[in-house]
């Protein structure tokens, strides 16, 4: 990063590394019902952080319907295993319910993912109720088992404040993407408890 965005966001001189992959079918199979498998090992961390994410699209800023919606699906006022969160991009926002969990492995301490069978393998001990039960039945370890690893993409993290906004800056190096502008991905963004305020 430039001296000039350090100097804007207050950027703090602790960098955190990455690294991030996901798990799915060859066509996509869960990211078209919605859901993610998604791992990340930090540079800070000793577990492997696994995550199962459903995601629902707020149309029309109404984000009523979207978490009646997820009521549907279980994900009710009762929900204590997920994490609720609106994410509010410049052009579209999406509810996203969010389960993280960790796990030990003989990797731990590095940044190296599980590759192949081990990755499924870990998918599929740790899959929540909520996944395991998307129809047809079976579809998600199936899924899993038989699917692709998607990555793993290296990125590196920096922590820093906008107005009175904690704000986190990512980059990411998609090394496969085909032209040279699409090779880096940054990503900027704060989280805020108020709506309006957000």
């Amino acid at each position: 990063l430039t001296p000039a965005v350090v100097s804007v966001f207050g950027l703090s001189q602790h960098v955190k590394t990455i690294q991030m992959q996901f798990l799915d079918g060859v066509q996509h199979e869960l990211n078209q019902a919605g859901w993610n498998v998604r791992m990340r090992r930090f540079s800070d961390e000793n577990d492997l952080e696994l995550t199962y994410k459903k995601r629902y699209a707020v149309t029309a800023s109404d984000l009523d319907a979207a978490f009646a919606l997820a009521a549907q699906d279980g994900f009710d006022a009762n929900e204590l295993n997920y994490e609720a969160q609106v994410e509010w991009g410049s052009t579209a926002q999406t509810l996203s319910l969010s389960r993280r969990k960790s796990v030990s492995s003989h990797d731990n301490g590095t940044l190296k993912l599980p590759a192949g069978a081990d990755a499924s393998s870990i998918a599929i001990d740790a899959l929540p109720g909520k996944l395991d039960r998307l129809q047809p039945p079976g579809l998600a370890k199936q899924t899993l088992s038989t699917g692709h690893v998607f990555g793993p993409v290296p990125g590196t993290r920096w922590k820093g404040k906008w107005i009175d906004c904690d704000l986190c800056i990512e980059v990411w190096q998609l090394d496969r993407a085909a032209e040279p502008e699409d090779r880096l991905v940054v990503e900027i963004s704060f989280k805020h408890g108020d709506q309006t305020e957000a």
